[in-house]
């Protein structure tokens, strides 16, 4: 499995219970420090630095990835060329998850703006007091539908209160 954006490792020890080997990578040293804290088999499990635009290339090929709220923090018209980076690191058949956030009124933080491009930003205010605007998208069933379905032979949305998950199974030759 390839965990992508795994942060500080919250669903890497889940995803290792019932993987053969989980390669986690994220761009950030400091998060990654935290995610090597969790309680997972070093021979199994694997973090390092890597860029999710530009995932390296492993041998064998990984069947599956993952990533837990990543896909919110991706550009709506960037989606295609993360999803080809992402495909092009996974063996043909490869089964590929995402979960993230719903927007929920009264819940999540407010939706600040949108752009042009139909991204949709929050302003976050962090401990140290300072505010910053944070992409996060908030794509409906259709949305993610729409954006798998060049590359799956079979795909499946589900939505919870808080939460979606979409779970797709690459096709053995992208269209």
């Amino acid at each position: 499995v390839i965990e992508v954006a795994c942060g500080t490792g919250y669903w890497t020890p889940h995803i290792a219970r019932d993987a053969h080997r989980v390669d986690a990578f994220d761009i950030n040293e400091e998060t990654l420090a935290l995610a090597r804290a969790k309680p997972v088999d070093p021979v199994r499990v694997r973090f390092a630095v890597a860029d999710a635009w530009a995932l390296p290339t492993l041998a064998p090929r990984p069947d599956a990835a993952f990533a837990g709220f990543w896909w919110s923090h991706v550009a709506r018209g960037d989606l295609p060329r993360f999803l080809q980076g992402l495909h092009a690191v996974l063996a043909p058949g490869a089964r590929v998850v995402f979960v993230d956030n719903r927007y929920v009124a009264g819940s999540s933080t407010p939706v600040a703006r949108a752009d042009a491009a139909g991204d949709t930003w929050q302003v976050r205010r962090l401990a140290d007091g300072s505010m910053h605007e944070v992409m996060k998208n908030f794509p409906d069933a259709a949305e993610l539908e729409t954006a798998v379905r060049p590359h799956a032979a079979r795909s499946a949305v589900r939505l919870f209160d808080y939460y979606w998950l979409l779970d797709y199974t690459l096709a053995e030759k992208s269209r």
